[in-house]
């Protein structure tokens, strides 16, 4: 037995043969002391009287009917005891109580063990807790030594014997003691099975030898060998066949097995010597894992036989290798049915006598980016900061043709084999995968042109195109890859697939071309992204499996590993596929303003000049129908309405918003069809399928069956005219079976899925409330356009949106809002809801709101419009305490026309905002040229006064903002980027003229230089609170800052740099002539980590220091470097000499510098002390000793965050510090060891003495375990 099965056995003893007389015992004494029935004596009285007070399980009634406790198990112990009515232990009696539920759940745990073993960590844990509540109950720790006696000197059998003995009430763990000793006989067995089959194993050898020999002679020798082979493995399945059962451990013990049959297989090409030996690795590797997994043994043979089975395949299929000819025959096959089945698009929303247009004449190039940095794993740390990578490279690459998204720019690096496009909703990924196989089909995808200076990549043999709507069909029925591609859309009956061209492309991955569209519409996406779901089934795509595995090891490169695999989504979707790597990223970004131009010159080719040129100015002339056009399916929609205004004369009725637009199609489609049928009759059909769209938006279901459609009484003539007007799409045939076809619906696009999902709960009255973030707030965003032209369409509007009415739904609520259209009622909403829309500071929705596109800044400046309109109106003591004064943003995507809207915004006379803070993310492919030109000029005429600029800002931003900067009310301003000295001298001379008073300069560019610029003016500014944090910040610009201090206004002074002891020592000259009352010094670890930690101030510098802080007036003081206890004791000798109130320190001291400093402490003014070193507990009573002294109220001990784990305090340091806590005047204390733990029990124990003290756990670096401890981690 080994030790993790004696585990289980203690484990079992202790609750059986301690625990239950406990227990029996302690209910009897309950039962007696309750009163009300005769005292109990285990008989069936005793058992009627209880059922009225106790309702058991109904297999467990016949134990408690019958009185007799001592046929009772555990568990029906401690239900009796607590679910009585009332419960004979009250939960008032917390300890108890906890105590039985920890035995009850100890014994379920046990009595559920996969394999009767418990490992050694785990052990201590469960000893730990069972001898903790049998305390509870009576027991003793000589119960307990007992026990252990008996457990660690019994031998195998009578252990076993007395476990089952102890336990015999309790059913279910004589199951599992049952099953351990049948497990060790099997493991005997399995040994004798085990060398049994290694003796067949060397048999084999024999016959692999000679077949080694028989392969020189040909390929027919090779089969007679394999052959050989085969009967080795009989022999060993005849061994293996004995082990019916086993345990864990199966997956390696297969891959140890799949490897020594791999080995024999090259060995024999390499030589007889080198076979034995890989057949011996092999054997070692498979008695290791039946070592550890004897019940893995059985199914492992059955896949050998797979993988032999393989092996044959594979050998048949090189020896029966399609000729040229006939890959180049299915290739034309396939190109022939690809250009068939993607000839034509449904014309979306085409007129009824144009129904559908050409893919190759409506089709218009894209703007196409990528960032060709490969998403390695190793980088995935925050995906969500990846995908806003996608629309914002650090990189921006344009791609001008189709081509160039199969192609590495590097030409170092090979072509990406996996490429993610990714697109918003509508922006044309459909349509450009379709056009991608058009180019293939047409053999133009690699078409060289005269400008093209690097050479394309080979052309594909194959391209199969497949969309998720599609996958979505095959549900959870599993089938090969083989069916999947012959299922696909683009592939007719005469470009099906059989078994021979099938190993071909299986043999030859990197000629075939995988497109996979819509990611963002397959309904099992959960199943792809789970590792274990796909690791059930062998990455053999020859196998059935459901489809969801299929793809999962498709886009894992489990399969066809060398073929390029293309995927499309939705960003929002796109996201989940943070875990499978991906080697390129690309996004379509949609229509240029020329590409909409050229897209309008397309779709009104056939009309008159003075049309298209009509069409063309009205959107061109439109901003926000501009805006709306860079995406080509709403392009396609505006276009087509736009034609039926303008043949019909009605061109000042065209929508503005999306939502206006959809239901102009409706209207549209409605007047069309009125010649043909009687207009009662198309209403009919509308609310039909806004029926249909509101029950699949809620089933969740994209693509919908024949069933569905007459389910709600949509007859063949309605569905029909709703496919000739584009509304609906009648998928391609699919194969449900060789003789049989079948047809799906779905609506054109997904947008026009989710207006009429949401025009149907706009009709019904009833909208549903949903999970926002989850890709429905285009649905909440139609309902809202559609409430617009509802009667009490305020109510409705006012009850969708109330749930979110909150900071982090707030821009949810605005794109609403703008949608509804009626600022009179927007002015409502925030009159009666803006107090949930900012944060505690007052800033708008959020801090680092992220703005993705141009939706986002045009709904923001619209929300910014209605806060204004009702500020405006408030009087005066109310201006005062409205709640929204800050607005926080993060920069995406920015264009020259939304940003001059938001400026505008800032300009209104009722804008409520004070302070700004503008991100521009280091992801974005925005610069900030828009911002410069736009924003910088309108801030003299906003109520700004706090401003704060951080990411890719340069010299130009700095310099742009320097020119204003004398004309704003700005007094605090923050600074970071990627400026350098010149930013610096720019902003150095407008400073004089400004009424700066808070200045943050943070950049790694600046240097000395720079400083000097700044320190020349600073006697002529404002300025009183400074702070300057730079890697080129070093001791030549704190001595050009320190010669000007003494002539400046500065009162607080912030320094983060690479500084040394010359540094401090400059700055220390100069600090008893100067109004600084705060200082904070820190030098800091520059960008290429800790190899610069020798540029940092030390002991010496803190002497220096030292030295004059009596003669300062500073009361704040914080160091933080790597001095040491020396640097501490320095500082303690003249602690009682100056101002000090508040003192923070960061470094290596330890527990000689914390009792330097505790000797000192009774005679300073300190109130707030913050200590961040390697303290143990010998440096908190040191400090806890003289506490009781001092006039500290704030008090902080943080583990120094490069200490080793072994110096930090713990339990004992804590409770040392709780006995004084109530005699000191500490009213906040913080904690924060990192490297170790300390229990809840501490800490509830500190709250408990000190009950008016706010005791805090430093949360950024803590989490919890189910021991209730706290672990701190770096």
């Amino acid at each position: 037995m080994d030790e993790e099965e004696r585990n289980y056995c203690f484990l079992i003893l202790l609750l059986s043969r301690v625990g239950l007389p406990k227990l029996r015992d302690l209910f009897i004494k309950k039962w007696d002391s309750a009163g009300g029935f005769v005292s109990w004596k285990d008989c069936r009285q005793n058992g009627t009287d209880l059922l009225t007070k106790f309702t058991p399980l109904n297999y467990e009634k016949p134990k408690v009917q019958s009185g007799d406790t001592t046929t009772w198990d555990l568990s029906l112990f401690v239900k009796a005891l607590l679910n009585s009515r009332p419960p004979f232990v009250p939960s008032s009696k917390k300890g108890l109580v906890a105590g039985l539920k920890c035995l009850k759940e100890t014994r379920n745990k046990l009595c559920h063990s996969p394999n009767g073993k418990i490992e050694n960590s785990e052990f201590c844990n469960l000893k730990s807790d069972v001898c903790n509540a049998l305390t509870q109950v009576g027991a003793t720790s000589k119960d307990f030594k007992k026990l252990k006696k008996d457990v660690d000197h019994q031998p195998l059998n009578e252990l076993l014997s007395l476990v089952k003995h102890c336990a015999s009430q309790d059913e279910e763990i004589l199951k599992q003691i049952d099953a351990i000793k049948q497990g060790q006989e099997e493991i005997k067995q399995g040994q004798s099975d085990l060398q049994q089959g290694q003796q067949e194993i060397k048999q084999g050898q024999s016959g692999l030898q000679h077949g080694q020999q028989e392969l020189k002679q040909g390929q027919s020798d090779l089969q007679q060998g394999q052959q050989e082979i085969k009967q080795g493995q009989s022999g060993l399945q005849q061994g293996q066949e004995e082990i019916k059962q086993g345990q864990s451990g199966l997956q390696q013990g297969q891959q140890e097995i799949k490897q020594g049959q791999s080995g024999l297989q090259q060995e024999i090409k390499q030589g007889h010597s080198d076979l034995q030996q890989e057949i011996k690795q092999g054997q070692s590797g498979l008695q290791h894992e039946i070592k550890q997994s004897q019940s893995g043994l059985q199914q492992g043979q059955q896949e050998i036989l797979k993988a032999i089975k393989f092996q044959d395949k594979e050998s048949i299929s090189k020896s029966s290798n399609l000729s040229c000819e006939d890959v180049l025959s299915y290739s034309k096959r396939l190109k022939t049915s690809t250009k068939a089945q993607t000839e034509f698009q449904p014309k979306l929303l085409a007129s009824h006598d144009v129904p559908s247009t050409r893919t190759d004449d409506i089709f218009t190039n894209l703007m196409i980016q990528r960032e060709w940095k490969p998403l390695k794993r190793v980088e995935l740390l925050s995906r969500r900061r990846h995908l806003q990578n996608y629309n914002k490279p650090s990189v921006k690459h344009q791609i001008d043709k189709c081509q160039d998204i199969f192609i590495n720019p590097d030409h170092y690096e090979s072509n990406p084999k996996s490429i993610l496009v990714i697109g918003k909703p509508g922006i044309g990924k459909s349509l450009f995968c379709q056009r991608l196989s058009r180019d293939w089909a047409d053999d133009v995808l690699f078409h060289k042109s005269p400008d093209v200076s690097r050479v394309a990549a080979d052309d594909f043999d194959f391209v199969f195109l497949m969309t998720f709507r599609q996958l979505n069909l095959y549900g959870d029925e599993k089938f090969n890859f083989c069916e999947v591609l012959n299922h696909c859309s683009v592939v007719d009956d005469h470009a099906n697939i059989n078994e021979h061209l099938f190993e071909y492309i299986i043999g030859h991955p990197e000629k075939v071309l995988f497109i996979l569209d819509g990611y963002d519409e397959y309904s099992n996406r959960a199943s792809i992204l789970q590792c274990p779901f796909e690791q059930k089934y062998e990455n053999n795509p020859r196998l059935q499996m459901p489809v969801a595995a299929l793809i999962s090891k498709l886009l894992r490169k489990k399969i066809f590993k060398n073929a390029v695999v293309m995927v499309t989504s939705r960003p929002t979707a796109a996201d989940e596929l943070g875990g499978i790597h991906m080697d390129a990223v690309v996004e379509i970004a949609g229509f240029s303003v020329e590409q909409v131009k050229e897209f309008i010159s397309k779709y009104f080719k056939s009309k008159k000049e003075e049309v298209k040129i009509a069409a063309r100015d009205h959107i061109m002339n439109n901003e926000n129908l501009l805006s709306i056009a860079h995406i080509p399916v709403l392009c396609h929609l505006m276009c087509f309405c736009l034609e039926w205004h303008i043949e019909n004369g009605t061109e000042k009725c065209f929508p503005a918003t999306i939502t206006e637009l959809y239901s102009e199609v409706v209207e549209i489609f409605e007047d069309c069809c009125k010649t043909i049928h009687r207009a009662s009759k198309e209403k009919s059909t509308v609310k039909k399928l806004t029926d249909l769209a509101a029950a699949m938006f809620m089933e969740g279901k994209l693509i919908f069956d024949q069933r569905d459609v007459e389910r709600f009484h949509l007859t063949c003539p309605e569905t029909g005219n709703l496919q000739s007007f584009g509304l609906l799409t009648c998928g391609p045939a699919f194969r449900v079976r060789p003789s049989k076809m079948t047809r799906h619906y779905c609506f054109s696009h997904l947008t026009l899925y989710e207006y009429f999902a949401a025009l149907g709960f706009v009709n019904s009255g009833i909208i549903p409330t949903l999970e926002a973030g989850d890709g429905k707030e285009m649905v909440l965003k139609f309902c809202a356009g559609l409430f617009s032209g509802v009667e009490d369409g305020e109510r409705l509007m006012e009850e969708m949106i109330s749930p979110y009415c909150c900071c982090k739904h707030g821009m949810l609520v605005a794109k609403c809002l703008r949608e509804y259209g009626d600022k009179e009622f927007g002015v409502k909403i925030i009159e009666k809801y803006h107090t949930q829309f900012s944060t505690e500071k007052g800033v708008l929705f959020q801090n680092e709101l992220p703005l993705i596109d141009s939706s986002d800044w045009i709904a923001l400046v619209y929300f910014l419009d209605l806060v204004s309109q009702f500020y405006k109106g408030l009087v005066d003591h109310a201006i005062e305490s409205f709640c929204i004064n800050g607005l926080n943003i993060d920069v995406h995507q920015v264009s020259s026309s939304v940003i001059k809207q938001f400026a505008d915004s800032l300009k209104n006379d009722g804008c409520p905002l004070t302070f700004l803070s503008i991100n521009l993310t280091l992801f974005s492919n925005c610069s900030s040229h828009h911002i410069l030109e736009c924003l910088f000029p309108a801030l003299p005429s906003t109520h700004i006064t706090a401003l704060h600029l951080s990411g890719r800002f340069t010299n130009e931003g700095i310099s742009s903002l320097s020119d204003v900067l004398p004309s704003t009310h700005i007094t605090t301003l923050h600074l970071g980027g990627l400026f350098t000295n010149e930013g610096m001298s720019s902003l150095s001379n407008v400073l004089p003229s400004t009424h700066i008073t808070t200045l943050h300069l943070f950049s790694g560019r600046f240097i000395g230089e720079g400083i000097s610029s700044l320190s020349d003016v600073l006697p002529s500014t404002h300025i009183t609170t400074l702070h300057l944090a730079s890697g080129g910040f070093t001791d030549e610009g704190i001595s050009s800052l320190s010669n000007v201090l003494p002539s400046t206004h500065i009162t607080t002074l912030h320094l983060d740099g690479e500084f040394t002891d010359e540094g401090i020592s400059s700055l220390s000259n100069v600090l008893p002539s100067t109004h600084i009352t705060t200082l904070h010094l820190s030098s800091r670890l520059t960008d290429i980590g800790m190899s610069h930690l020798h540029n940092r101030f030390t002991d010496e510098g803190i002497s220096s220091l030292s030295s004059v802080l009596p003669s300062t007036n500073i009361t704040t003081l914080h160091l933080s470097s790597q001095f040491t206890d020396e640097g501490i004791s320095s500082l303690s000798n003249v602690l009682p000499s100056t101002h000090l109130t508040t003192l923070h320190l960061t470094g290596k001291f330890t527990d000689e510098g914390i009792s330097s400093l505790s000797n000192v402490l009774p005679s300073t003014h300190i109130t707030t002390l913050h200590l961040h070193g390697n303290v143990t507990d010998e440096g908190i009573s040191s400090l806890s000793n003289v506490l009781p002294s001092t006039h500290i109220t704030t008090l902080s001990l943080l583990h120094h965050v490069f200490a080793s784990s072994s110096s930090c305090f713990t339990d004992k340091g804590l409770f040392i510090l709780g006995e004084v806590l109530p005699s000191t005047s500490i009213n906040s204390l913080t904690c924060g060891p990192r490297s170790m733990k300390i229990t809840q029990r501490c800490i509830n124990k500190l709250r408990k003495s000190a009950p008016a003290c706010n005791i805090r756990i430093d949360d950024t670096s803590i989490y919890y375990n189910n021991d209730n401890c706290f672990y701190f981690n770096l």
